[in-house]
């Protein structure tokens, strides 16, 4: 019997002194390169006008003296920023309906309340061009409940579908950027909207593994392990001649 004591006892031991430590470092490897994808701010701009283009022909030039045409449909929407021009490809009239509709009743999208959030295709660079694609969740600020049936008429009207106690609609926009300061003498027809809208411009960024960082890690954290594992083995050990 006792020798079934004392080879229980063996088994337990290796187990413990293989404990937390191990684990930790086989959980967060050091040596695992593996990176991975995450959504950062690009950079942030203030809308404050819209032009409408037609037939339009746009092209930029690099850094280094090398010309590229645009590509824009035949006509469109477009809307001016404090830093950027932004030629709307798709969506554009959709986009200037619900400006509209926003003198009556007041819309918000869903997400940020300071930004309108929205993804680049391209990376931006300061004199370069960047395309951005997004779907914007948009609902009323106010529940329906407290629309008039006039109210809840017209959303309707314009796409609009009751879901979770708000009127809401998804619009996909598309579109193309071009740095403000390019355009020589101002863009023609263009308007004040009826007010400002702050848009966040997003990008994805691919983070490598950090070695250092992982290794820095393991390296505070393993002496509060070691002592989890040497602690772990007197409780062991009382168990083992308790009995």
């Amino acid at each position: 019997m006792k020798q079934t004591y004392f080879g229980l006892f063996l088994f337990a031991s290796v187990c413990v002194l293989n404990g937390c430590t191990p684990i930790l470092w086989t959980v967060n490897n050091p040596n695992d390169r593996a990176g991975h994808q995450e959504v950062v701010e690009a950079y942030t701009d203030e809308i404050q006008s819209a032009f409408e283009y037609k037939n339009a022909s746009l092209s930029t030039q690099s850094s280094s003296g090398v010309s590229a045409g645009v590509g824009l449909p035949s006509e469109g929407i477009g809307f001016i920023g404090k830093e950027n021009v932004y030629f709307v490809t798709a969506g554009g009239d959709t986009l200037l309906s619900l400006n509209a509709l926003m003198k009556n009743i007041p819309l918000r999208t869903v997400g940020s309340d300071k930004y309108i959030d929205i993804h680049l295709v391209s990376d931006y660079q300061g004199y370069g061009n960047a395309a951005f694609n997004q779907f914007l969740y948009i609902r009323t600020r106010q529940a329906a409940s407290a629309l008039t049936d006039e109210e809840k008429s017209t959303l309707a009207s314009a796409s609009f579908s009751l879901r979770d106690g708000y009127y809401q609609r998804t619009v996909e926009i598309k579109g193309i950027i071009i740095r403000k300061e390019r355009f020589r003498g101002g863009i023609p027809g263009e308007s004040s909207l009826d007010g400002s809208y702050r848009v966040r411009f997003l990008r994805n960024q691919y983070v490598s593994g950090s070695y250092g960082g992982k290794l820095a890690f393991n390296v505070l954290m393993t002496p509060v392990t070691l002592a989890g594992d040497i602690l772990l083995l007197p409780l062991y050990l009382v168990l083992f001649t308790g009995n």
